[in-house]
C-alpha cells in the first residue's frame, strides 16, 4: 500500500486507518470495540464502582512509591492500576503488548486511579487512541456507563449515545469472578512489591472503608453496606474539599487551632522558623505557665510514629473530631508497641512510619490520657 506522508511526517492514525479500511468491513472505532476488554459487571459490583486503593498518580513534585499523610494517599504509577484490573479479575501477569488504560484521566483523584470501572485493557498499539481520538474516549466511557452505571461526570444518564455507538459490536467482558475481596486479599499479602501493602496499612482500602488495615490481619469489610457507603463517602467529600486549599493554608489553619487551644491549656507557643537541627524536627515549642514544661512539638494532621523521630523527646499534637491530642511520642510508642501494634508491619519496619488517618478504638483509649481539654 502507499504510506501516507504528511509534510514529510509518517502519520500512524491514518495508515492505521488505510489498514482497516482495506480489510472491507472495519473502520477504528470498530476496531477498538473489538479489541478492548472490559471487567464483567458482576465482578465490578462487588468493588460498588468505587476506587480500591487511596493511591493517585506521581508527579514532579512527589516522587512515585512516595506517601502523602495530608491527603492520605500513596504516589504511583501505573503498577497499581494495572494491579487493580489484573487481580480484580483473577488474571496471573500482563500479557505481552499489553496496555491498561484509564477512560477518566484525572489521575490525581483518588476516585478514579485505581478504580475498577475507570480501567480497560487493550492491545498496546491502540492504547492512544483511549484517550487521543477525537470519538473513541466518548465511545469508552459509554460503554463503562452501559455496563456498570459509571457516570462521575454525571453526562451520559440523561445523554443520547455518542455517534456511532448503537453500530458498534464489542468484544466480551472477561468471565465474572466469585469473591473478588478473597483473591485481591492473598494478593496484597503475598505480592512482593511492598508499596499496596503499605497503602492499605497506611490508608486502608475498600474493604476497611478505607480506614488502616493491619496486612494478614483480618480484614474489617462486614460493616453493613450503608455504613461503608457513608464512611466512602464522608472521606471522598473530604478530599474534594481538603485538596482546594494550598498546602500552606491548610498547616496554617491547623497551627492556629491548635495553639488557641494550648493557650486554654496553659501552654504559650512559640513557631520554629529557622531549619536547625537543635530543634529535631519540631514545629513549634510550648511552654507551660508553671516555667518547668518546654515541650517540642511537632504539629500532624493525624495520630502516628516514626523512627526518625526517637530518643529526640518529641511531643505530637494533632486534632481529631474536636479533639486535641499532645502526646509524648517515644512514650506512648513504648506503650503500643508492648501492645502488639504495629510491629512487623511493612510500614513499620521498612518505611519506618505509621500513621492513623482515623483513631482506632485502642489507639483512643491509650491517647486518652492525653486528649487535652
Amino acid at each position: 500500500m502507499d504510506w501516507d506522508i504528511e509534510g514529510k511526517q509518517f502519520n500512524g492514525l491514518s495508515v492505521l486507518e488505510k489498514v482497516l479500511e482495506a480489510s472491507g468491513h472495519l473502520n477504528i472505532e470498530q476496531a477498538v470495540a473489538s479489541l478492548c476488554v472490559f471487567s464483567h459487571p458482576a465482578t465490578v459490583k462487588q468493588l460498588n464502582n468505587t476506587n480500591l486503593f487511596r493511591i493517585i498518580r506521581y508527579d514532579a513534585e512527589n516522587k512515585r512509591k512516595s506517601y502523602c499523610d495530608e491527603l492520605s494517599v500513596l504516589y504511583d504509577d501505573n503498577y497499581s492500576p494495572t494491579c487493580t484490573f489484573l487481580w480484580a479479575n483473577g488474571l496471573k501477569a500482563k500479557g505481552q503488548d499489553v496496555q491498561f488504560n484509564h477512560l477518566y484521566a484525572d489521575s490525581k483523584n483518588v476516585a478514579l486511579y485505581t478504580n475498577l470501572c475507570n480501567i480497560v485493557m487493550t492491545p498496546t498499539f491502540i492504547a492512544k487512541l483511549t484517550d487521543k481520538h477525537p470519538s473513541i474516549p466518548d465511545l469508552l466511557k459509554y460503554r463503562a456507563f452501559k455496563l456498570y452505571g459509571f457516570d462521575p461526570e454525571n453526562k451520559w444518564s440523561n445523554a443520547t449515545p455518542p455517534q456511532g455507538y448503537e453500530c458498534l459490536k464489542w468484544a466480551d467482558p472477561l468471565p465474572p469472578v466469585e469473591n473478588v475481596k478473597k483473591i485481591l486479599r492473598a494478593k496484597v499479602e503475598n505480592s512482593q512489591e511492598y508499596r499496596l501493602k503499605t497503602s492499605v496499612e497506611k490508608y486502608g482500602w475498600y474493604f476497611s472503608g478505607f480506614q488502616p488495615q493491619a496486612v494478614g490481619e483480618k480484614l474489617v469489610s462486614s460493616f453493613p453496606l450503608a455504613t461503608k457507603k457513608q464512611a466512602i463517602s464522608k472521606v471522598l467529600q473530604k478530599d474534594k474539599l481538603y485538596r482546594a486549599k494550598p498546602f500552606s493554608e491548610r498547616k496554617e489553619e491547623r497551627f492556629q487551632k491548635m495553639i488557641g487551644c494550648l493557650l486554654d491549656n496553659g501552654y504559650h507557643c512559640e513557631r520554629i522558623i529557622e531549619d536547625s537541627a537543635d530543634w529535631d524536627g519540631a514545629d513549634f515549642v510550648a511552654n507551660h505557665i508553671d516555667g518547668k514544661r518546654r515541650l517540642k512539638v511537632v504539629l500532624n494532621g493525624r495520630a502516628g510514629f516514626y523512627k526518625k523521630y526517637l530518643g529526640k523527646q518529641l511531643y505530637i499534637a494533632f486534632q481529631e473530631d474536636g479533639d486535641t491530642y499532645l502526646y509524648p511520642h517515644d512514650e506512648l510508642l513504648q506503650q503500643w508497641l508492648s501492645l502488639g501494634k504495629i510491629a512487623g508491619t511493612v510500614s513499620w519496619e521498612q518505611t519506618g512510619e505509621y500513621h492513623y488517618p482515623a483513631l482506632t478504638k485502642d489507639l483512643k483509649a491509650v491517647l486518652l490520657p492525653y486528649k487535652l481539654r
